[in-house]
């Protein structure tokens, strides 16, 4: 696969990720996928119980690039997420307000997979930002 396939891909993530397409998700994150980042289990598992709390947490949440580089087989993403807190978040009921995360994600792709993300940023900081919950 070449380096702009992964772009494309890593695009294809973060939007699926916002719309709770986990279909998509299954098919392209790989069975053996690793996760590092503060506060997560490694396992593909905890990957989909984070994506599935999240969407219900920001049902209406969007992800902008605001940087995205590819070398080889790993994709480095700046990004910002935007979004309404509807559902419940980390133990806090949701409040109607708007949130908004910065980060950064460094992602490896194995034969066409999602195989290991490491995660900058961390998700207490959510609370902290101007127009945070």
């Amino acid at each position: 696969m070449v380096t702009t396939d992964h772009k494309t891909i890593a695009q294809r993530i973060l939007d699926a990720f916002s719309l709770g397409d986990i279909a998509f998700l299954e098919e392209i994150v790989a069975p053996d996928y690793i996760q590092h980042g503060p506060r997560v289990r490694p396992t593909r598992e905890a990957f989909f119980a984070f994506a599935n709390m999240f969407h219900s947490s920001f049902p209406d949440g969007r992800y902008l690039v605001n940087d995205m580089l590819s070398e080889g087989d790993k994709v480095m993403i700046r990004w910002t997420f935007q979004g309404t807190h509807l559902g419940e978040w980390m133990g806090l009921p949701g409040t109607g307000k708007q949130v908004i995360l910065t980060g950064m994600d460094l992602w490896r792709f194995a034969d066409g997979k999602f195989a290991e993300s490491w995660f900058i940023g961390l998700p207490g900081d959510i609370w902290a930002r101007p127009g945070g919950a």
